[in-house]
Parts: structure tokens; C-alpha cells; sequence
């Protein structure tokens, strides 16, 4: 689900929106012709637009979270916060329409110009409004970045399956139960939780697919002082268990 967001480089993303921009209006023998104004715009143009989607193709890629299942719903609040998500991805919306409508604006300013060295004046100030708002979301970038990674190993499940959750106390051979179930190779890592996540795997029984879900280790204490990892084990108990493998 996650693996198709795009990470975003803000000096990457603003020397290509740039260099098309420059390119753009050079390859048009009108605008060379011409007047150094319409240049000037459809440099102002092609840069706002190339920024504006690539801002935009990260915030597309994401899923509606109301409408996911609730156990896809509850892990992703887990592992990176719905509520951060949405602040960040809210700040990458924000500066989208921003820059179009910095874009409306200089477009405009430019072709009342009176003069080509003015046109060109604006259109640099274009640019440097263009740097500024990018300047004021670079943390939620960074922010997105860094859940983007936590996300994109997130399991697909198939809520629809019949499902058998694998839960326990840590190295107790949870793993190992997944693998003869299924003959799949489980994710391992190092005490103290062998598995870090949820693993997934399944298997036909009687003409009918199961899927089995291998859960990370629970310790016995309270839930309030449960970790995020052992959190992800109590949300497959909770929504995906058809049948529970408690082992001890």
C-alpha cells in the first residue's frame, strides 16, 4: 500500500520543476519571437504545476483512513499516528494550493507588465514565493519520509479470510508454527520480541484458503504499559482471529 509513496527531496524537486520550466519556454519559437513576458509565464506555469504535482503525488497515494478496515486502520495509528499523518499531509494540501494560487497571481502580474526586464523581475519573485512555501512544510516532508518508511512493509491482509492469529509470550516458536502451517519463511529478528511485526502467511485446507497471522510477543503486564509492537499482536486478536493459537 505504502511502497508506491513517493519520498520527496525539496532541492530535487525544485531544480527539476526549474530546468522544465526553462526548457519549456526555450523550445517554443513563439515565445523566442516574441516577447520575453509569455516566456516568463509559461516558466511561471510549468514551474508551480511540476511542484504542485509532485507534492500531490504523494498525498494521492495514500488511503482514506475512515475507510479502511479497522484492523488496517488501528495498525497504521500504531506504528506512524493517523492524526500525524493527516497534520503532515495537511500542510503538503495546504502549500499545493498555495502555489497555485501564487501561480494565478504572478501569471496575471506578469502579462500587465510593462517592460521585459519587469516580467522577468516577477517571474524570479515567482520563484523565490515558489522556495518559501516549500522552506515552510520541509519538516512535514521530513516527517512523511520517515513514516513512509515505517508503512511500507505494512501486511496485506485479506480481512474476508477465515484468519488464525498466532499469539504468545516471545520465543515460544510462533514463527516456527507459521512456517509449518504454511512452508512460508517468517520475518526473525533478536530477543526481546523475535517478531518485530505482523507476519503473514496462508494455506488450503479443504478447498478453502486460511490465513494465518503471526503475531509479535506479549509480555504479562498491563495494557498501559504495552509497547507499540505488543499493541499490533492485541489488534489482529482483536479483529482478524477466527481461531487463536495461544502458545505458551
Amino acid at each position: 500500500m505504502f511502497k508506491e509513496v513517493p519520498l520527496i527531496e525539496i532541492d530535487e524537486i525544485v531544480d527539476k520543476a526549474f530546468k522544465l520550466a526553462k526548457k519549456k519556454a526555450l523550445s517554443s519559437k513563439k515565445n523566442l519571437n516574441e516577447i520575453v513576458k509569455e516566456k516568463e509565464s509559461i516558466r511561471v506555469t510549468v514551474a508551480g504545476e511540476t511542484l504542485a504535482e509532485s507534492l500531490f503525488k504523494v498525498v494521492d497515494r495514500y488511503p482514506s483512513f475512515d475507510r479502511l478496515p479497522p484492523f488496517t486502520r488501528e495498525l497504521i495509528d500504531i506504528i506512524a499516528g493517523i492524526d500525524t499523518l493527516r497534520h503532515n499531509l495537511g500542510a503538503l494540501s495546504f502549500a499545493i494550493n498555495t502555489i497555485n494560487s501564487i501561480k494565478v497571481e504572478y501569471i496575471k502580474n506578469i502579462r500587465r507588465a510593462k517592460t521585459p526586464q519587469e516580467a522577468s523581475f516577477l517571474r524570479k519573485e515567482c520563484y523565490g514565493r515558489y522556495i518559501s512555501i516549500l522552506k515552510q512544510i520541509e519538516r512535514n516532508i521530513k516527517v512523511l519520509n520517515k513514516l513512509r518508511d515505517k508503512l511500507k512493509n505494512l501486511p496485506s491482509i485479506n480481512p474476508d479470510l477465515y484468519t488464525i492469529v498466532i499469539a504468545g509470550f516471545p520465543n515460544v516458536g510462533k514463527s516456527s508454527l507459521l512456517k509449518s502451517l504454511t512452508n512460508s519463511e517468517p520475518e526473525i529478528n533478536s530477543y526481546p520480541f523475535t517478531t518485530k511485526g505482523i507476519n503473514v502467511s496462508s494455506f488450503e485446507y479443504n478447498r478453502r484458503k486460511i490465513q494465518v497471522v503471526d503475531t509479535p510477543g506479549l509480555l504479562d503486564r498491563e495494557f498501559k504499559d504495552r509497547n507499540p509492537i505488543e499493541l499490533q499482536a492485541i489488534s489482529a486478536l482483536k479483529y482478524l482471529a477466527k481461531l487463536i493459537l495461544f502458545i505458551f
